[in-house]
């Protein structure tokens, strides 16, 4: 005699809850070695503004912070803006607009899911702006 419980799971629509990801991805900066990446502040109960750090080929690090919004991450992106500073370099430029903010036709480009590490989104912007700095 089935219960049909079985049938009722599926374990593909099974989310990890917002926080577990969040905190998994801050775990996992160590795994990357072209990005560093953490909070802005250590009192950020809900894991909510980011930091993170790009070393591209040609040497040169570049700032940005991110947002992972409460209500939305992760089904939406993070909400990327680069330092002032880094929108003074050529191939960061290009895909920003004045505020820092990535262009909406770049940020479509990137791929992003639910499920996705920040980590690997970090690294995918990384490879948009080391692309065009040589």
């Amino acid at each position: 005699m089935s219960t049909g419980l079985a049938s009722k799971t599926d374990p593909s629509i099974i989310k990890t809850p917002r926080n577990f990801q969040l905190l998994d991805d801050l775990d996992n900066v160590k795994n990357y070695d072209k990005i560093s990446y953490g909070l802005e502040t250590d009192d950020d109960t809900y894991l909510v503004n980011w930091k993170a750090n790009l070393f591209l080929d040609n040497g040169e690090i570049i700032d940005l912070s991110f947002v992972c919004d409460k209500a939305t991450f992760p089904t939406t992106r993070p909400k990327v803006k680069f330092s002032q500073e880094a929108l003074k370099y050529k191939p960061v430029k290009r895909f920003c607009t004045d505020d820092g903010s990535l262009q909406s036709l770049v940020e479509s480009q990137l791929r992003w899911n639910d499920a996705m590490p920040i980590g690997d989104y970090i690294m995918s912007i990384r490879a948009c702006v080391n692309g065009n700095s040589n």
